[in-house]
């Protein structure tokens, strides 16, 4: 059984058959969950607003599923903010493309799984703790914590808080300089 999911997944790097597929064997989205979501449109970019003067764009929460396009943020993240955080150790040219930046609070004793889809670029999501809301960090502040997922096509990442709420900079980045339509889902469960 297991050999015959893993070839289906194979089978998956067909957008259209890996969808159909997944509808038919719902194994197929656990191991790649976005078989699970319609793909976004590419021919024109998503209305988006822009960021304001703290680089986000908006507020989101537990439950939220938004889509954007990530050519509509900043150019305030790159390799060296990344590196320095290190939220990873690969150089992919990030500081080409302008990051779509929101806000995101998860409450405490709570796990925050954030799902990115972005079938038209290819996009990458990261979630860096911030706990100030005027501004947003550089490479100059030390950062904490942060979680990134530089997969092909989306990525999901988990963060998780205690006792106490947590703030988070969640930002859909471009590899060297890629723009596109995006899907955030961010889902929340008790974590104790």
């Amino acid at each position: 059984m297991g050999a015959v999911l893993l070839g289906l997944l194979a089978l998956t790097a067909c957008d259209g058959f890996g969808r159909t597929a997944a509808r038919v064997i719902p194994a197929l989205e656990v191991l790649d969950p976005e078989l699970a979501s319609d793909p976004l449109p590419c021919d024109e970019p998503l209305p988006t607003r822009s960021p304001g003067s703290d680089c986000v764009i908006d507020e989101l929460t537990c439950g939220d599923v938004i889509e954007g396009y990530s050519g509509a943020g900043q150019r305030l993240f790159g390799d060296a903010i990344y590196k320095n955080a290190f939220c990873t150790v690969e150089r992919n040219h990030y500081d080409n493309a302008p990051e779509a930046s929101y806000r995101l609070l998860v409450p405490s004793n709570r796990m925050a799984h954030v799902q990115l889809d972005s079938n038209c670029a290819d996009l990458d999501v990261v979630a860096i703790a911030w706990e100030e809301t005027d501004r947003c960090p550089t490479e100059r502040h030390a950062i904490h914590e942060c979680e990134m997922d530089v997969s092909s096509g989306g990525g999901r990442i988990t963060v998780a808080t205690v006792d106490r709420p947590q703030r988070y900079i969640l930002a859909v980045d471009g590899k060297n300089g890629a723009e596109g339509n995006f899907r955030l889902t961010v889902e929340c469960n008790e974590y104790r």
